[in-house]
């Protein structure tokens, strides 16, 4: 069942900290207060978690705690499929998901939220939501509760049970989609938030097919004006400078830049043959973040480098590069793609030496013109001086830079 939260506010793409973003924020949590109060357990959740397993099968794991909540943790606590651990209630607690059994002090406290957010739209719900459940904790645990009862604390005036979702499990975009630690430590995660990005919606949704978890429509799987593919194994040199990793930021920008150029060559192919180029696989030497750091986000622990999605390189908003332009690196392994995308390939060796005649006869032969995947074979870096004339350089260049 659903209802109407009548709260007369725009369906478009709001923005993160807009006005129309705030007003949204209280609304949603009146409208967490209006169910948790009829006798209901609750599960809130941001629009852009993905949901891949059933939560609640893990909620029913920890009886003890009436609250559980996703965390902006950035290494895991425990090796266990459980809550985190005491050194893990430290970080800050994301209310992208948000799960609550209805107690009176569970009401008091998120009335208490509601209040205090509805009052000054200024307030940042999470920022609010952190400062009252830490208000007179006391981080006891209680051996009654149940399993995991030594990682259920009293918090909010020590009234509340309250556990830290896995960051294991429960991803954020970073424990997600850059550490991937589900995939290292070999977990199944049940839900992936996508968080520490950098390109708004467009950037969330790009994360999601990269992760082969956004259904698009099917014309998305098969382009009319098909694809082109190339791959890029940068050297090693580059990737593990004299078998080390990467130290500096110019050893980081060397390794992207190598990439970038080639990228570049790929997209100049992609604008003459008419077709949608499926990005590679990126490496990046150092990690993104909105601050400065030594390779990695402080708190974090990774190997450097590390496969970077593309928001971390490319600009995916605005005047950027656009979703019909690109296809995520994942894509031909997707089960969503079609048997007849996948097996219509055409491996391409670019002709040396290379002209703008060459790579136009090259582009024009019929099994180049009539696969569905165009692969481009060991591309260069050249393909923008030597396919493209002064002027159409020129052009190309000032679209480039938005990217």
């Amino acid at each position: 069942p659903s209802f109407d939260m009548a709260a007369s506010l725009t369906a478009r793409d709001f923005g993160w900290g807009s006005k129309v973003f705030k007003q949204a924020q209280q609304k949603k949590i009146a409208m967490f207060l209006s169910v948790l109060e009829y006798g209901y357990d609750v599960l809130l959740s941001d629009i852009d978690v993905m949901y891949l397993r059933d939560p609640f099968e893990f909620f029913r794991t920890v009886p003890g705690a009436d609250l559980l909540v996703s965390s902006d943790l950035l290494v895991n606590t425990v090796k266990d499929d459980g809550p985190e651990d005491r050194k893990g209630i430290g970080a800050t607690l994301n209310v992208g998901i948000i799960f609550m059994r209805p107690t009176p002090a569970t009401k008091k406290l998120t009335n208490e939220w509601n209040v205090m957010c509805s009052k000054n739209l200024d307030f940042w719900e999470q920022a609010a939501f952190n400062q009252l459940v830490r208000r007179g904790s006391t981080f006891k645990t209680n051996s009654s509760r149940g399993a995991y009862h030594d990682r259920v604390f009293d918090m909010y005036m020590g009234q509340v049970p309250t556990a830290v979702l896995p960051v294991s499990t429960f991803c954020s975009g970073h424990t997600g989609f850059v550490q991937r630690m589900p995939q290292r430590l070999g977990k199944q995660p049940y839900a992936v938030h996508a968080t520490f990005q950098f390109a708004g919606t467009n950037g969330k949704r790009h994360r999601m097919r990269e992760w082969m978890v956004w259904q698009d429509p099917p014309v998305y799987y098969d382009p009319p004006g098909g694809l082109l593919a190339i791959d890029l194994e940068p050297p090693e040199e580059l990737l593990r400078p004299s078998g080390r990793e990467p130290r500096s930021v110019e050893a980081h920008f060397e390794l992207v830049n190598w990439q970038l150029a080639r990228i570049r060559s790929g997209l100049v192919l992609a604008e003459l043959t008419g077709r949608v180029l499926i990005m590679p696989k990126l490496w990046c030497g150092y990690d993104r973040w909105w601050a400065p750091h030594h390779g990695r986000i402080p708190g974090s622990s990774m190997p450097l480098p590390i496969r970077c999605p593309l928001d971390h390189v490319f600009n995916l908003e605005g005047s950027g590069l656009k979703p019909e332009m690109l296809r995520e690196y994942s894509f031909l392994d997707n089960p969503l793609t079609p048997p007849a995308v996948k097996h219509s390939q055409h491996n391409l060796t670019l002709p040396a030496p290379m002209s703008r005649e060459a790579v136009e006869g090259a582009l024009k032969a019929e099994a180049a013109r009539t696969a569905k995947v165009l692969r481009i074979v060991q591309i260069t870096d050249d393909v923008y001086q030597k396919a493209l004339t002064q002027d159409e350089q020129a052009s190309f260049q000032k679209r480039l830079m938005n990217y």
